[in-house]
């Protein structure tokens, strides 16, 4: 049933709620869809399709935004603070539109452990430039994932306007791909 899900926000909380309930590493059930992706090919469930692809997607902008989030939940306890942490918010929100508020919550939900783990990485680096640097790659990185994410997702859409001969469905898609190619390029981000 979680490889079938298709959207990725959805598919982790869902993760994190089993992996809660049964005392489960979620790791280990991300290793079982994975696993029952590779023999299957795919995930399916009516009409929605669940790439290989999209679930490492997904964990990738997962640990992307963990670590975004978690700088941000660092400074904001900090004294003497090297980055602007509602600027994390505002990008990171930015660049995941809808999907945000489901990643916050999931997130928070460790945000004690995650200040430790943030803090371990990024204590001894106090200077400014290294934070804000990180910060940066990591916000362009996010932002190159989720559009790949966005693409594939609207790719299985399109297949599936493709298979019942939607016209105007495959024109509004292949609108929606082409403007996420054009972000895609490099100088657009």
């Amino acid at each position: 049933y979680l490889a079938s899900i298709s959207s990725h926000i959805d598919q982790a909380h869902f993760v994190k709620m089993i992996s809660e309930k049964l005392n489960i590493e979620s790791d280990s059930i991300r290793a079982e869809i994975t696993k029952y992706i590779n023999s299957h090919g795919t995930g399916t469930v009516g009409s929605t399709i669940v790439s290989k692809s999209s679930i490492k997607e997904n964990n990738d902008i997962m640990k992307i935004a963990r670590q975004l989030i978690g700088i941000a939940f660092w400074q904001e306890q900090e004294k003497d603070k090297v980055i602007d942490s509602q600027e994390i918010y505002s990008k990171t929100r930015e660049v995941l539109g809808d999907e945000y508020q489901k990643v916050f919550e999931n997130i928070s939900s460790q945000r004690e452990a995650l200040i430790f783990e943030i803090e371990s990485m990024y204590a001894r680096s106090k200077k400014n430039e290294t934070v804000t640097h990180e910060v940066a790659e990591l916000l362009k990185n996010l932002k190159s994932k989720h559009l790949l994410h966005r693409k594939e997702a609207l790719k299985d859409e399109l297949k599936r306007a493709e298979s019942i001969k939607d016209d105007a469905k495959i024109e509004e898609v292949l609108r929606k791909i082409h403007d996420i190619t054009t972000q895609m390029k490099p100088g657009s981000q």
